[in-house]
């Protein structure tokens, strides 16, 4: 049965990670759900260590650019491009107010949102920004250093159980002006700082004697559907039906509440 609960909560983490629904929303109505103790929640770190490496190997290719371009910048700063410049500032802005506003806030709203009941309605409050994406335009023009101070504290609000960190990032692109499959990519790349700080500071207080044989389980199928989940978000975006997501969140919000309070 403990396999079970695990292969659920990794498939959901692999999808919900990249899909614009809240992945830390899904978990912890799950989590009530299932009645899964403290104790065990290493597993959720353990999920976002595998959805971490989906992202790291899906855009292997643009990440090692960007490492490269990191230290040509420092290096020898007029052979990188204007574009690939900004695009590098732009990842250090998002990760600089993610992390001091997360590490100031995280506590705070944290345990604010950890009811089920308000997870609902920051679900719901997704959803709704998620739908008005919609009826955006497409700008010709972008500023990735400027825009990238509102997609940081966009990115933020995920740390609200129920707020979903790529559909507010994603959305606060798109509402900029970007084009959808670069409002993706650098939604997913800022992603990778982020998560990879967070890791390093949940971790050691999560190690509580820890099931070796379901971490793994949950690390392996949260990666490949979290691999999966990315191509697929990719081919939605292209599509233009990214709003979709958004009627989902509706739909979940509004079950989620009525279970939990009734």
């Amino acid at each position: 049965m403990e396999i079970i609960k695990t292969v659920i909560l990794s498939i959901v983490q692999g999808i919900t990670e990249f899909f614009p629904v809240s992945s830390s929303g899904h978990l912890v109505l799950l989590e009530h759900f299932f009645k899964i103790r403290e104790d065990k929640l290493i597993l959720t770190v353990v999920l976002h260590g595998g959805t971490f490496f989906s992202v790291l190997f899906y855009y292997r290719k643009k990440v090692y650019k960007i490492i490269v371009d990191f230290f040509r910048m420092i290096f020898s700063y007029k052979q990188v491009s204007k574009e690939d410049k900004e695009y590098i500032y732009g990842i250090i802005i998002v990760t600089l107010i993610t992390g001091i506003t997360g590490f100031l806030l995280k506590d705070f709203f944290e345990s604010l949102f950890k009811k089920p009941v308000y997870v609902s309605l920051a679900l719901f409050f997704t959803g709704i920004i998620l739908i008005l994406t919609k009826f955006i335009k497409l700008k010709e023009n972008r500023n990735t250093v400027f825009d990238s101070v509102f997609i940081g504290f966009a990115q933020t609000l995920a740390i609200i159980p129920g707020i979903s960190r790529s559909g507010s990032t994603i959305s606060t692109a798109l509402y900029l002006g970007w084009d959808k499959e670069i409002a993706a990519e650098f939604s997913f790349i800022a992603f990778l700082p982020a998560m990879f700080g967070a890791l390093i500071l949940e971790l050691p207080h999560k190690a509580v004697a820890p099931n070796l044989t379901l971490l793994t389980i949950g690390f392996l199928v949260s990666f490949f559907v979290g691999v999966l989940s990315i191509k697929y978000l990719i081919s939605i975006i292209k599509n233009r039906k990214f709003y979709l997501f958004g009627i989902y969140c509706i739909i979940i919000a509004l079950i989620s509440f009525v279970y939990f309070v009734l």
